[in-house]
């Protein structure tokens, strides 16, 4: 099913409830180099895992009890929804709105719980999910 294509300047936005994680949207940057959807770059299947922000990013996290904020660094994963079915551009599939997708926080120093001897998460990575927003109204892909 056709869905709107995802360009440069459009954001991903992440949740990973009930865990709080302290980061705002992430700003896609498409690396088609000849193809544009309404005068931006077409993001290309591989271009979720190089959003500049979550790439380089390091970000709060907690999850009660561990509310002394410890600090991760967020992936994405796209399952078929959001890939072009047929399409391809330069050799890869465009990515499209579709739907929610997988997120992952991996733990780089744990949550807190608060005490006398502070107790750490002792999980090293959270599941959460993530979303596609773009202002392309006018370009979609199949």
């Amino acid at each position: 099913m056709a869905d709107f294509i995802v360009r440069t300047t459009d954001l991903v936005i992440v949740n990973f409830l009930p865990v709080t994680v302290v980061a705002p949207p992430g700003l896609m940057k498409g690396s088609a180099s000849k193809t544009k959807a309404v005068g931006l770059p077409v993001c290309l299947v591989g271009d979720e895992a190089s959003v500049p922000l979550f790439q380089s990013g390091m970000f709060p996290y907690m999850n009660p009890p561990y509310t002394i904020p410890g600090m991760g660094q967020i992936s994405l994963e796209l399952d078929g929804k959001n890939k072009s079915e047929k399409t391809q551009c330069e050799g890869k599939g465009i990515i499209v709105k579709g739907s929610k997708f997988k997120a992952k926080l991996k733990v780089t120093a744990p949550a807190m719980q608060p005490g006398a001897t502070p107790k750490p998460d002792d999980k090293n990575e959270y599941s959460g999910e993530a979303v596609f927003v773009t202002s392309n109204s006018m370009v979609k892909s199949g």
